[in-house]
């Protein structure tokens, strides 16, 4: 492949990932506006939320890792091409992307966790209203 091609490649790699963390963090934003504005939630509602919330985390989470680990091997590739460097090519290639794959595994960690604790206050919340009935 060329190295504009490849260049070209990476770039776009680079936006589908912005956009599965622009995605990420709006369904989070949308989760803590409705369980901290909505009084009450039906237990069933919760495990059916919980259960989508689930899938979809699972899904960003593995869409991610594969646009990481597809942008790691294309930086090798322009890497291994860096014949006649523009100042913008250097550029790209002083940014690595190895690290990414463990933020990106905390932060769905830190999130899911976060988004169980929500979900479990809202439970116990329904379990101690319904006693008091």
């Amino acid at each position: 492949m060329e190295y504009k091609d490849l260049l070209q490649i990476y770039l776009m790699s680079g936006q589908k990932i912005d956009s599965l963390w622009e995605f990420f963090v709006t369904i989070h934003l949308a989760i803590f506006g409705i369980f901290f504005l909505i009084e009450r939630v039906k237990n069933n509602h919760i495990i059916i939320f919980y259960v989508s919330y689930i899938l979809f985390a699972v899904i960003n989470l593995r869409a991610k890792i594969y646009e990481y680990n597809f942008i790691i091997s294309i930086y090798s590739e322009l890497k291994e091409s860096t014949h006649n460097l523009t100042s913008i090519s250097k550029y790209f290639l002083s940014h690595q992307f190895t690290d990414r794959i463990f933020v990106t595994l905390f932060v769905h960690i830190f999130a899911f966790l976060c988004v169980s604790l929500i979900l479990f206050m809202q439970w116990q919340k329904n379990k101690k209203a319904k006693c008091e009935q």
